[in-house]
């Protein structure tokens, strides 16, 4: 179901569920609502714009998210930040195929700017042709802060795949041209194909060139060719998924960690052995380690095999999901 916003009285009523007054006092002042969050990165750090919980800005964007941008239907073969879909939904359109390239897209939510939204979002604050030029500034407002799409604003996945969907459309009819599958999560690009074409610079030039219709560059440090497999984020796609070997290294080193610190627990010392595996981030507290091992807990359940519950690999990966949920039993009780 599509929604269309031309009313003055419906977009503040059903849509904010604010007042016109209010609102403008919001986007008079909504710098205040955001607060700068340091992330770490291997090659330094990022900085995000994140907005503060229960703040006024923050329900607004919660209710334009439920009333209005949900409504609008998302590509099948996009997965990032659609709800009940998962990385590994993303990965497994591409399982047995020869060839392999994984696109990134650079600065991804920063690339959206007002006039993009305009142009994208002009459709859905029009009756009869007639863009409500008033209504849909005040919704470029609410979800933008110094002239961008803020990455931590609770309006941005969803904005971000409404504004791409037209290029994931374009991107997908060329590559049936080429039985060439495509999928996306958030900016990761990822192609597969028995075809060689996809490893020709042309077709990188195409897709290339689509997405800079919108203003979007791809991030040429991030390109990866690759053959029979590729391992992304501790996926490795073949003949199925699976964890990769410094994934499941990485875990068991953890859990060993934690079963030799059992009987006499100590956080600092925990957290100190820990870090000395190579993490994306540190892990400074007992809440970040279960949230680490949780997010394992979670690929592992992805990975499980409904078919054949019984099988080798079945029954490794329900060790580990048994392992990992005594661990954060044992760190809920500290």
């Amino acid at each position: 179901m599509q929604i269309f916003l031309y009313r003055e009285d419906f977009f503040y009523n059903k849509v904010l569920s604010s007042s016109k007054k209010a609102v403008d006092e919001i986007i008079k002042n909504k710098d205040k609502f955001y607060q700068e969050k340091i992330i770490p990165k291997k090659n330094g750090y990022r900085t995000l714009s994140c907005l503060k919980k229960d703040s006024s800005l923050s329900k607004i964007q919660q209710s334009i998210r439920s009333n209005f941008l949900n409504k609008i239907s998302i590509p099948d073969y996009v997965y990032g930040f659609v709800p009940k879909h998962s990385y590994k939904d993303f990965l497994s359109p591409h399982t047995k195929r020869k060839y392999y390239i994984r696109l990134d897209i650079e600065n991804f939510f920063q690339s959206i700017d007002p006039d993009t939204l305009k142009e994208v979002f002009a459709y859905y604050f029009q009756i009869n042709h007639v863009t409500n030029e008033e209504l849909l500034k005040q919704f470029i407002e609410l979800v933008t802060l110094d002239n961008k799409v803020p990455q931590g604003a609770i309006t941005s996945p969803i904005v971000s795949n409404i504004v791409f969907r037209q290029l994931d459309l374009r991107i997908r009819n060329y590559c049936k041209k080429f039985n060439i599958t495509y999928t996306r999560y958030a900016d990761d690009l990822l192609f597969s194909s028995d075809n060689p074409y996809i490893h020709k610079d042309f077709f990188i030039k195409k897709i290339k060139y689509i997405i800079s219709t919108k203003g979007f560059k791809l991030n040429k440090n991030k390109i990866r060719y690759d053959k029979e497999f590729i391992s992304l984020n501790g996926f490795v796609v073949e003949n199925n998924i699976r964890l990769s070997r410094k994934k499941l290294k990485n875990l068991s080193s953890s859990l060993f960690i934690l079963d030799r610190y059992k009987n006499k627990f100590n956080l600092n010392e925990v957290l100190m052995e820990i870090n000395k595996i190579p993490f994306k981030k540190e892990i400074n507290s007992i809440g970040s380690l279960i949230n680490y091992l949780s997010g394992y807990r979670a690929f592992l359940i992805q990975l499980l095999n409904r078919e054949n519950l019984e099988g080798d690999e079945n029954k490794k990966f329900l060790r580990y999901i048994e392992r990992i949920q005594n661990a954060i039993i044992f760190l809920d009780s500290q």
